[in-house]
């Protein structure tokens, strides 16, 4: 299992093995914001129990769980690589059982994936993992809607697991599935903390030296720490955490041959250590970086986008969604801003969805039961604002004495 992700990959592996053995079928919506380790787990729990790298070729395997045999049929798709919402039906059923796959239509392939999962063509269970999900969300849900559902037929044997970022996935999909007598389990990956984090990299490094009481190799401990702790504040993503400390090893490689130091005359033990200022400089040209994406992400954005990332901005505090989007519909009530129009709370959430993906807010505690008390930040300044609203005056009337 992951590190720091022991409750996370029990609930899973505990969920697996009952939905295979009892035979029930179930789903489950697992979420949390990226780099949390959400497709990792999944991938590292099922490994477990089914040869990943044989299911291209052998879709349905045997799995033996207490001494007892079980066909395990396994789909993995990520949505993003799906053109449209429709064609997800035909992509599991290709995955499923290419030989039938071949010979159904696009139009057929719902119906006929339907039956697959109730016959005797597929597993005992059949475990299909959809993730970045909120890409299949349609003006109704009827494509999420429907694959839930079908795990309210007994006779399916389908085991359906979702993994979202989206902000209000829950709020949007899970009231239609109860009020139509389904309930998926939920499973919440939380941002690592600073210990984590810090915890994880020491864990990889040491890797380099097993066995070794020497500490940490090529890191010192406080620069480790600081990489750790700078991440933590941010977003919590591990990814971007590993990003960072090889990028600082990179500069310490790059100071060393500035000085036409023989970097092959090192060893681990002996190699000078990446330290504090590395792990800053590095920090600070991804920080100048992130300035240059953020006038490149700003020039495409809509004027209505721009709208309420200047009412965050402005606000110059973390606000919960509920705060931001009454702060959003009072600003808009002002008559001489009525030519914008006011976007519904759904769609208000998928603009910030938008934001979010494009770096420029910061969604914290994303896997709260109630998204209205999610917390949202602003990425970018007052600073930023100036050039963000440049040439819209009916933004710069409303925001010119903040810039």
């Amino acid at each position: 299992m992951l590190p720091a992700r022991e409750a996370e990959a029990n609930a899973l592996k505990n969920f697996i093995v009952e939905t295979i053995t009892s035979g029930k079928t179930q789903s489950l919506y697992i979420s949390g914001p990226p780099g949390t380790g959400k497709t990792a787990q999944i991938r590292l729990t099922l490994s477990e129990l089914i040869d990943l790298d044989e299911v291209y070729t052998h879709p349905v395997q045997c799995v033996e769980i207490d001494s007892k045999d079980y066909k395990v049929g396994y789909v993995y798709i990520n949505c993003m690589s799906i053109t449209r919402t429709s064609m997800i039906f035909q992509e599991i059923l290709k995955s499923l059982n290419p030989k039938i796959a071949s010979s159904t239509s696009l139009q057929d392939s719902k119906d006929v994936l339907l039956q697959v999962l109730k016959g005797q063509r597929s597993g005992d269970m059949n475990i299909v993992v959809l993730d970045e999900l909120d890409k299949l969300i349609t003006t109704n849900q009827q494509i999420l809607f429907e694959l839930f559902s079908w795990c309210c037929f007994p006779q399916s044997k389908l085991c359906l697991i979702g993994i979202s970022n989206s902000l209000d996935m829950i709020d949007r999909l899970l009231p239609r599935l109860k009020i139509n007598g389904m309930n998926p389990h939920t499973l919440n990956f939380l941002p690592y903390g600073a210990e984590h984090i810090e915890q994880i990299i020491v864990e990889k490094l040491q890797l380099l030296t097993p066995g070794s009481k020497q500490g940490t190799p090529l890191f010192h401990p406080a620069a480790v720490k600081l990489c750790a702790k700078k991440c933590a504040s941010n977003s919590g993503d591990l990814r971007r955490a590993f990003d960072i400390i090889k990028n600082s090893f990179e500069l310490l490689e790059l100071e060393l041959k500035a000085k036409d130091t023989p970097i092959e005359q090192y060893t681990l033990e002996t190699a000078p250590t990446v330290k504090i200022n590395h792990i800053a400089k590095v920090f600070s040209r991804v920080n100048v970086t992130a300035s240059s994406q953020i006038s490149s992400a700003s020039s495409n954005l809509t004027i209505q986008q721009k709208f309420i990332l200047a009412v965050l901005v402005r606000a110059e505090s973390v606000l919960t969604l509920n705060e931001l989007y009454n702060q959003y519909t009072t600003t808009s009530a002002n008559p001489d801003f009525k030519l914008l129009g006011l976007l519904k709370k759904h769609e208000f959430l998928e603009v910030l969805t938008t934001l979010e993906s494009i770096n420029l807010v910061k969604v914290q505690n994303t896997v709260v039961k109630k998204v209205s008390v999610v917390k949202v930040s602003a990425v970018v300044g007052l600073r930023d604002l100036e050039g963000l609203i440049g040439g819209i005056p009916i933004l710069q009337r409303l925001f010119g004495s903040v810039v």
